[in-house]
């Protein structure tokens, strides 16, 4: 029995240093790319018509014209966004000491953009919008965006990989939980 008393007193020191390990790595894993992420940063933006391939973290210029018809709405996604003392009391919220602001709910809009000459393609993350604008999006609130040659300056970047609580994307209703670039593309 005493065998069996010292390996159950073993086991969770056994579990919290596997975890500090884990850990461990895992902050070197991330320190890496986040020093890659801003070495890349460093680069000037590059032509991303004349890239072959994508680097990830690359900055990229892109110029063509936004197929707004082909939007592709991600979310909900929530932002937050700072109050003034004033707005926070019109809100009705009560000031906190951990009250950073406020959040709101909306989408990541992303829409493919179309080099004039080389007709190739990107998708554009646009960025956060409100949710009337999905709502609204055919009826009018796309007359309203950029229309013609624009050019934009971003960073590159792939899919995003979904957890285990995140839905499927429902493609056929216009559902997207997640950007998944070759499903928005086939799409």
């Amino acid at each position: 029995m005493g065998g069996a008393k010292a390996a159950l007193m073993f086991l969770p020191s056994a579990v919290a240093g596997s975890m500090c390990l884990w850990q461990l790595q895992r902050m070197r894993w991330k320190e890496g790319v986040v020093q890659e992420a801003q070495e890349a940063m460093q680069s000037p933006p590059e032509d991303v018509f004349t890239m072959d391939e994508l680097p990830r973290f690359r900055r990229c210029t892109a110029a063509g014209t936004y197929d707004h018809s082909r939007a592709v709405f991600v979310g909900p996604r929530p932002i937050s966004f700072t109050l003034s003392r004033a707005e926070l009391q019109d809100s009705g919220m009560r000031e906190m000491l951990s009250t950073p602001g406020a959040i709101k709910s909306g989408y990541l809009l992303i829409e493919p953009l179309t080099h004039d000459k080389s007709k190739r393609t990107v998708l554009v993350n646009r960025g956060w919008v409100p949710p009337d604008w999905k709502k609204h999006w055919r009826e009018g609130v796309s007359a309203q965006q950029p229309q013609g040659r624009v050019e934009v300056t971003g960073v590159a970047q792939g899919s995003e990989e979904p957890s285990s609580f995140v839905p499927r994307n429902e493609p056929d209703r216009g559902n997207y939980f997640w950007v998944d670039v070759p499903g928005i593309v086939s799409f």
